[in-house]
This record gives structure tokens, C-alpha cells and sequence, in this order.
């Protein structure tokens, strides 16, 4: 599943950059309906930091892998992650 020319909504991580292995990623897209919703996912390190200045750039971002809906709660597995050209 593609999520493609989202914006990250937020990042969150360990706050000791030289003990963080991973970051979670937050994004706001529009679904069929044109309806707003959020989504995150759990990024290795080297893609986090990526993600991480998208965010204070407000770049575009792209983001695949297998969707699991929980509830109300959706995230993205096995994420591949890119930073798109502005």
C-alpha cells in the first residue's frame, strides 16, 4: 500500500540520539472520500533522521508497505520510506 504526497504530522523517538534505533512517524492523509485521517509507523534510524528534516522542511514524503487497521488505528509495516522533491 502507497501513501504518496503526504506530510509528516509529527516524529517521535528516544531522545538520546546516539541510543535511538528507531523513530515513529505520524502522517496526515485523505482517504477515498476525502476524509482526513492519520497514520504512523516505525522507521529504522537512517530513515528516521530522513524524516525528521522532511518534517521541519515540510517536504513531502512517500511511504510503502503492508497496512494494518486496528480500530480505529492504522499503521504501516515493513515501511520503505522516501522524501520526495518539493
Amino acid at each position: 500500500m502507497d501513501f504518496c504526497d503526504e506530510k509528516i504530522k509529527s516524529c517521535t523517538s528516544e531522545p538520546d540520539a546516539e541510543r535511538r534505533v528507531q523513530g515513529k512517524i505520524q502522517l496526515v492523509f485523505l482517504d477515498d472520500s476525502y476524509k482526513s485521517g492519520t497514520i504512523y509507523s516505525w522507521l529504522k534510524k537512517e530513515d528516521y533522521d530522513r524524516a525528521v528534516t522532511a518534517h521541519q522542511q515540510g517536504s513531502i514524503v512517500k511511504i510503502t508497505g503492508t497496512l494494518v487497521e486496528k480500530g480505529k488505528t492504522r499503521r504501516i509495516e515493513s515501511a520503505d520510506f522516501k522524501v520526495l522533491e518539493n
